[in-house]
């Protein structure tokens, strides 16, 4: 049968493509084709153990069975049409971009900025370049943002994030939240980021003097440790 390979970040840049059709057998799981990667795409043979697998926008575990038609994403370890509360643009966000979140029950409001700094790792940063799986991004971030409410008594939580090249003092992700109090915005606000920045489906690139690198995280849990490849 025939599926489809979504690929993204390092993985797009080592096929060198974006989408790949392949043929597995029938009633194949996403663990059957972890492990047949390396003889359906043996560029991929040395990142298959560190990567999430998604199937039809949703993280799927290892026993998943796979059907004809299936998109399958392969998705390296994050960096880290929706509706006003996810956006991801490649527009410039401004800080004022989640004015509307504030309503006359709030007595906080507490914003992130993301802001694009020149450096990493001891290295000069020239620009940065963000990549997302939108459809599944714009999914993950509103479940975010729902658990966020869940957690605590808040208003209005908004999440805008950046793609494409970014330059210096650019905001890469603004996250907005306004609540009565302001302990619950904050422990939310924070909450938000941090969540996002480790299984949101979106990566970062480095660019400076010396080249580029992607910056990537732990693996998502649904990705197998490698001693268990």
């Amino acid at each position: 049968m025939t599926i489809t390979l979504l690929l993204f970040a390092s993985c797009r840049e080592a096929v060198g493509d974006r989408e790949r059709s392949i043929e597995i057998d029938s009633g194949a799981s996403v663990g059957d084709l972890r492990r047949g990667l390396a003889s359906l795409v043996p560029v991929l043979a040395g990142i298959s153990p560190s990567l999430s697998i998604a199937v039809n926008e949703e993280y799927a575990t290892d026993e998943r069975i796979l059907k004809s038609g299936d998109e399958v994403a392969l998705i390296p370890p994050v960096s880290g049409g929706s509706d006003d509360h996810v956006v991801i643009t490649a527009e410039p966000i401004g800080s004022d971009a989640h004015a509307w979140v504030v309503e006359p029950t709030d007595g906080a409001v507490v914003r992130f900025e993301g802001v694009v700094r020149n450096n990493a790792a001891d290295q000069q940063t020239d620009h940065l370049e963000y990549e997302a799986y939108e459809p599944m991004a714009r999914k993950v971030l509103s479940t975010i943002v729902a658990e966020a409410h869940d957690k605590w008594k808040i208003g209005t939580a908004a999440i805008s994030h950046r793609i494409g090249r970014l330059s210096i003092g650019e905001i890469s992700v603004l996250i907005t939240v306004a609540s009565p109090h302001r302990a619950e915005a904050f422990s939310a606000c924070r909450y938000i980021i941090d969540r996002a920045k480790e299984i949101a489906p979106i990566w970062k690139k480095e660019f400076g003097p010396d080249g580029s690198f992607w910056v990537e995280g732990p693996p998502h849990p649904m990705a197998p440790s490698p001693q268990g490849s």
